[in-house]
């Protein structure tokens, strides 16, 4: 047995080095800014989806409107200005031409400003953007939470599936930009996973009838122009690595308008930024109906989309055939090849079916009577388009972007973070975090989302941040093994949000502006005159961006403390088990054993 002095020593040694490596193990844990910051972003996110979730609730909201109007980005007010200056590197405004280094803009912490979507003017604007304006007015409270510990500039935002984009802290931009924010990467990202889809365009005969008054269109619009302009845009909703392809049909053929396009990387969602669909939207542009009077095929539409998905992708890919008409189909009985039910269910392809109503009594339903039960046999869904929801194609369509949401959070029920993309408001590359929101009646009524501008971290923190964001949900999602599908077959319109509400939104949600003679460049940089180059810095900014680097000096010492420490007593330990006294004193009993 070895002399008592020593097992105890050594004993007593290993003791303190291991509470050592736990002290230190604690700290540097303690000092992972970088899981830290991710983390608080994620539940920040998750609050404000929260909060528009509970506000589309509040119909309440809407009455608020007729005493509170909301800021338009790029409507401005006079008399009393609330915004102050804060550095903002990289900017698009300021200190980016005639040589001026100006890099401090105006922005205001008290409320936020909303971005309309195209066509962005204010005597135009749709009811349901209205109106959730007026909703979401109550994200503020949770805005200015997200914001308090920022060290850097970053935007807090909810984009609703409306196209209303509300962000904080509130600044000015231009109206000659056209803003979409369900075009964008962080709202893409945050609702989809990859997939491939193939639109079906009825152009039978009937297409060509002009539609019904309540759709509110000019004279000479048809069903077939309606149907043309939901899938141009929704063409501009794909992701990078999403497969899309567009077939039409009427009686007696189905015609691919080329083979599945492939969406390629993007930086931004404009027209001239996608190339690769140019050759597409220029055969949906020029589709024509078809001189055929019998009823369209829909049988055989779906079977040659069905045939048509791409054998060589995995089961990583979601697949979904959306198909739209107005007219009667015929008979399934009478199809060449019948319902492909067994395709369909072999691909797990979701079959979404959007009709154009043509009137009050439009026939469809009765002269179809087998179609339901064929369709949800594949649990494929059905649906009659408002007629003035489709002036806003995207959110007509909104079912179809509530499905891929649902199928998102079947990957993970977690915060995902974008891919890289270039941000609206600054020159350069940020990450996205987000969360899909739902209201009360299932259907995705937004997406909330955070900027995280990782260029502009202080570096240590940069790094940390870069470290640990593989670890997190991120990107375009794989398609999972299961998903939610369940036959919907909706016959009447959509019950309304707040259909009691006595208030008109379209008329008091946004501010109407007042300062007619400012540019945007004096109400956006901080300069003496515009142009000038010049800043006048508050104090309070200058503390602001250097929060990061004294966490970090704050964090470093406490490190470096712990590492001091721990060598005087791992020195002491050493030196006490070589020269310590033979024997054990008594108050030690237990480790002699």
């Amino acid at each position: 047995m070895a002399p008592k002095s020593t097992v105890w020593m050594f004993g007593g040694f290993q003791r303190v080095f291991l509470v050592y490596l736990l002290v230190c193990g604690l700290m540097v844990s303690a000092a992972d800014e970088g899981t830290v910051y991710l983390d608080q972003k994620e539940a920040y996110v998750r609050s404000i989806a929260s909060s528009a979730e509970t506000n589309q609730r509040t119909c309440g909201n809407l009455d608020g409107c007729k005493n509170v109007c909301t800021r338009a980005a790029c409507y401005p007010l006079g008399g009393a200005k609330t915004s102050q200056c804060y550095q903002v590197d990289n900017n698009e405004y300021c200190g980016i031409d005639g040589g001026n280094t100006c890099k401090y803009m105006l922005l205001d912490y008290t409320q936020s400003f909303t971005t309309l979507p195209p066509p962005g003017d204010i005597t135009k604007i749709q009811s349901e953007v209205a109106r959730d304006i007026c909703l979401q007015k109550g994200l503020e409270p949770t805005y200015k939470n997200a914001s308090k510990s920022d060290s850097e500039y970053s935007l807090v935002y909810y984009g609703a599936v409306s196209g209303a984009w509300i962000s904080f802290p509130g600044r000015e931009s231009s109206c000659s930009t056209p803003f979409d924010t369900r075009k964008r990467p962080w709202y893409l990202d945050g609702i989809s996973v990859k997939k491939e889809v193939k639109i079906i365009i009825d152009v039978g005969s009937t297409m060509s009838t002009q539609v019904s008054l309540d759709y509110g269109r000019p004279p000479e619009y048809t069903y077939l122009n309606l149907a043309k302009d939901t899938t141009l845009e929704l063409l501009q909703t794909f992701s990078s690595q999403d497969y899309v392809e567009v077939i039409s049909f009427d009686s007696r053929q189905q015609v691919s308008l080329g083979a599945p396009v492939n969406i390629m990387p993007y930086d931004s969602f404009v027209p001239s930024a996608r190339p690769e669909l140019a050759p597409l939207v220029a055969k949906v542009e020029s589709l024509a109906s078809s001189p055929e009077v019998a009823p369209s095929n829909l049988d055989a539409a779906i079977g040659k989309a069905a045939s048509s998905f791409t054998s060589a992708l995995t089961g990583d890919y979601l697949k979904v055939i959306i198909v739209l008409s107005n007219g009667l189909f015929a008979p399934l009985n009478s199809s060449a090849t019948g319902f492909p039910s067994k395709a369909l269910k072999d691909l797990k392809a979701k079959v979404m079916i959007y009709k154009l109503k043509q009137n009050q009594q439009d026939l469809f339903l009765t002269a179809t009577p087998s179609l339901k039960d064929n369709l949800c046999s594949v649990n494929g869904s059905f649906e009659l388009l408002e007629p003035q929801a489709t002036l806003n194609p995207l959110y007509a369509m909104r079912s179809y972007f509530t499905y891929l949401a649902r199928v998102h959070l079947a990957v993970v029920d977690k915060p995902n973070w974008s891919n890289k993309y270039q941000s609206y408001s600054q020159l350069h590359n940020i990450s996205t975090v987000t969360y899909p929101v739902f209201g009360n009646d299932t259907l995705l009524i937004g997406v909330a989302g955070i900027d995280v501008p990782i260029e502009d971290l202080e570096a240590n923190l940069r790094a940390l941040v870069l470290q640990d964001l593989p670890n997190r949900s991120q990107g375009i999602l794989s398609a999972p093994v299961t998903f939610p599908m369940t036959c919907d077959y909706q016959t009447a319109d959509r019950v309304g949000i707040c259909p009691n509400s006595n208030t008109s939104p379209v008329d008091v949600a946004v501010c109407k502006q007042t300062d007619l003679t400012s540019t945007l460049k004096q109400r956006t940089c901080c300069s003496s005159g515009e142009g000038s180059g010049t800043c006048a810095v508050p104090e309070s900014d200058k503390a602001k961006g250097s929060d990061g680097k004294k966490i970090g000096i704050i964090i470093g010492s406490l490190i470096g403390a712990t590492l001091l420490v721990g060598a005087i007593i791992i020195g002491w330990c050493w030196y006490k088990r070589v020269s310590g006294p033979a024997d054990i004193p008594e108050e030690f009993p237990g480790d002699a054993k």
